[in-house]
């Protein structure tokens, strides 16, 4: 199991990037990107996460408040996503239009 996502880096590529934070999760780790829009971009892996124990990933949309519900990203969290689909995830949730509520 990997303790940090490899390659993200590129992530501050991403215009719009206000946060990153990083941190160890069970056997793994968690990031979350915050952008100038509002919303919060989550991506774990470890045991427990979908997809961790075969070293994929899963990301969630988040918001202040918490998980996001309502975007047309995904209505729950995204599972077994490979890391080219989490930069596409990623670049999903900073081109979401800016949050009003």
């Amino acid at each position: 199991m990997v303790t940090k996502l490899p390659e993200l880096p590129d992530v501050f590529e991403l215009e719009g990037v206000v946060d990153f934070t990083q941190e160890e999760i069970w056997d793994g780790f968690g990031v979350k990107v915050e952008f100038v829009n509002g919303y919060i971009a989550s991506v774990i892996q470890h045991q427990y996460s979908y997809g961790g124990d075969q070293g994929l990933f899963e990301g969630a949309v988040l918001t202040e408040e918490g998980l996001c519900y309502d975007t047309p990203i995904t209505d729950d969290v995204v599972g077994r996503m490979t890391l080219d689909e989490v930069r596409e995830f990623l670049t999903q949730v900073k081109n979401l239009p800016r949050r009003t509520t």
